[in-house]
């Protein structure tokens, strides 16, 4: 599983890796006007390596939380229908299954879990080595919630049902707030795609107006000077438009 994920991620290196030579060339003929301008490829493919892994890495979380929402809205069913926690873990991997394939990450996870229970590992014990896997907020608290669930007793599957409910609530909640970002992460695209989209018209179209800042010291610091301003509001803007929930 592991070795298919890496395969997955270095499959698009070399798109990266492209995409970083192109803007290096725009760079080079558009900014600095100059073949030196090919130097500025290693910070570009530096920072935007890190900022693809990061993207993979939030695609990955997401598609993990889908699964892990749905594995507690099929478990937190079962508990309600009166079924044990063992077999509501059960109905909620066959719900997995038909939505996601018996060969989904988190149909496995769930499989290995049941196989631990089968082989009298108690449930919470079991949960707690898959939230070490997974170390996330939602998934921490449902383990925590099972462990002191089977410590003080009470309406254990009622108390765990209620708790499932709630982490798939603030889940959801999750979902839709990122969703409803989404038209704000595409303004901010499109505004960062504006100025070197104007520059580049400037320079095929009309190139007497910006020849000037390619002649002299003080123009080059001028177009050094407005890198750096981009940069900053591009940063800046994606500070803005992240929401934590």
């Amino acid at each position: 599983m592991e070795k298919e994920k890496s395969g997955k991620v270095h499959g698009k290196i070399p798109v990266v890796f492209l995409t970083d030579l192109v803007i290096t060339l725009w760079l080079s003929y558009f900014i600095f006007n100059s073949v030196f301008g090919l130097i500025a490829f290693f910070p570009v493919h530096i920072i935007h390596r890190r900022f693809h892994e990061k993207k993979e890495k939030e695609k990955a979380d997401d598609g993990f939380f889908q699964r892990y929402r749905e594995f507690l809205s099929g478990l937190s069913a079962g508990l309600r229908a009166g079924h044990s926690l063992e077999n509501s873990m059960k109905d909620a991997r066959e719900a997995l299954i038909m939505l996601y394939g018996k060969n989904d990450d988190m149909v496995l996870e769930i499989t290995k879990l049941l196989r631990q229970v089968s082989m009298n590992v108690p449930v919470e014990e079991a949960f707690g080595e898959f939230s070490r896997r997974h170390p996330f907020e939602e998934v921490l608290d449902m383990a925590e919630v099972l462990k002191i669930g089977k410590r003080f007793g009470g309406d254990y599957t009622e108390n765990i049902g209620r708790a499932a409910e709630k982490i798939r609530q603030a889940l959801l909640l999750k979902s839709e707030i990122k969703a409803k970002s989404a038209e704000k992460r595409l303004e901010l695209t499109m505004m960062l795609i504006l100025p070197p989209g104007i520059l580049t018209y400037m320079r095929l179209c009309s190139p007497e107006f910006v020849e000037a800042l390619y002649q002299t010291a003080i123009g080059f610091a001028a177009v050094l000077s407005a890198i750096g301003i981009y940069l900053f509001a591009a940063w800046w803007g994606s500070r803005i438009i992240r929401i934590e929930v």
